[in-house]
């Protein structure tokens, strides 16, 4: 999954935090919700635009089912 500017990186995803430029906090969360739903029902490879390992996450294929997160 290609983050985009969804988030800049796990922290932010699994901290549910809004970035300064979205237009509508509120839907923001709900989409970080729903790929974190994503994320732990589906063997996912995410990758943050500003992640600092995301290109190697990319490289071995790391996905979620090996780092499994908790759905807030």
């Amino acid at each position: 999954m290609l983050a985009g500017d969804t988030t800049d990186s796990f922290e932010q995803l699994y901290a549910l935090r809004a970035d300064a430029v979205a237009p509508d906090a509120k839907v923001h969360i709900a989409t970080m919700r729903a790929i974190l739903a994503h994320y732990a029902a589906h063997p996912t490879i995410y990758l943050p635009s500003h992640g600092p390992d995301s290109a190697a996450r990319f490289a071995d294929a790391t996905t979620s089912a090996e780092t499994p997160v908790a759905v807030a």
